[in-house]
């Protein structure tokens, strides 16, 4: 069984901005309890830069239920490092 973070139907790929804005985060998911945001930007996954949801979800499946990744997000003006369980 492939990682799941319960964040990555519910993002949005942005064109002039690298990374993947997150719309909706679901409740009670990998991603809520990470502390993931509406309108984060989600950077990296692991220290590994992402462009693009496609690119975010191929990078989640480099993953398992239970392991931890640690993510770079951008919130307004801060860059924030987050850490998220896999579901």
């Amino acid at each position: 069984m492939r990682g799941d973070a319960g964040v990555a139907e519910t993002v949005a790929e942005v064109e002039l901005l690298s990374g993947v804005v997150v719309v909706e985060v679901a409740e009670n998911s990998p991603a809520a309890e990470a502390g993931v945001r509406p309108g984060d930007i989600i950077l990296e996954i692991e220290q590994t830069h992402v462009r693009d949801l496609d690119q975010f979800k191929e990078k989640l499946k480099d993953y398992n239920p239970g392991d931890t990744i640690l993510l770079l997000v951008k919130r307004q003006n801060a860059a924030l490092f987050l850490t998220l369980k896999v579901g």
